[in-house]
């Protein structure tokens, strides 16, 4: 998600357009020599259990292991409708050559950024938010979400974000 706000705010300022702010979701650039392995279904699936489960301080990878897993039959598919989930599948899938091929332009402001605070047990290097700022000609101002990457969009996460959201607007 953060590749594609930042490729859709840098080619809006490209065409002369106001991009009054970036925000990001935990996203890092891909460094040019990294490689990204194509996940696997199972892979996949488990990145959309951790999506939909409570992925809080407390959850261990124990416990994403006894959860079951949604399958192309599962309660997840059956919610999104098998066409929808199996063009989730392929897209995420598909997402890491994408990723691996993007080149960055630069972004002409400011970018808030939000970190999952929640890392995976097998992340060996914590990423940071500096790692964009190559392409960002203004400030990166960071906030830590509690939770893993996957759980940002739960409702008790999100509304953290909009609160942040919410003070910087006044609301």
């Amino acid at each position: 998600g953060c590749h594609i706000a930042h490729a859709m705010a840098t080619q809006l300022q490209g065409l002369g357009e106001d991009v009054a702010q970036l925000i990001m979701l935990d996203g890092y650039p891909i460094a040019h020599d990294e490689h990204l392995p194509t996940p696997s279904d199972e892979q996949v699936i488990e990145v959309l259990n951790h999506a939909i489960a409570d992925s809080t301080l407390t959850t261990s990878k124990a416990d994403v292991a006894l959860a079951p897993l949604p399958t192309q039959s599962g309660p997840l598919a059956t919610m999104l409708g098998e066409r929808t989930f199996g063009a989730i599948l392929r897209q995420f899938k598909r997402a890491p050559a994408l990723a691996a091929a993007y080149r960055p332009q630069v972004y002409r402001g400011d970018v808030l950024f939000f970190r999952a605070a929640v890392r995976p047990p097998e992340e060996r290097v914590r990423r940071s938010p500096a790692a964009w700022q190559p392409y960002v000609r203004g400030s990166i101002v960071e906030h830590e979400v509690a939770c893993r990457h996957e759980a940002m969009m739960q409702k008790n996460f999100a509304d953290v974000i909009g609160h942040v959201l919410a003070g910087l607007r006044g609301c």
